[in-house]
């Protein structure tokens, strides 16, 4: 159960990194463009993760 710690620790630490790549990326892009992305590209990793066994291990 270390691991999971460390994980948090690490997704915390690197959120304020993300914060800042968002608020460049929407001062270059518009808003609208990235929303389609993300839409995009969670659609994608919905659909990979619903064919392999992921779903099954998570219930």
């Amino acid at each position: 159960m270390e691991e999971s710690g460390s994980v948090a620790t690490l997704v915390q630490m690197t959120m304020p990194l993300g914060i800042i790549a968002g608020g460049l990326w929407a001062e270059f892009f518009n808003i609208r463009i990235l929303f389609v992305i993300n839409i995009v590209l969670s659609a994608i990793i919905l659909i990979a993760l619903l064919r392999t066994t992921f779903h099954q291990t998570v219930k």
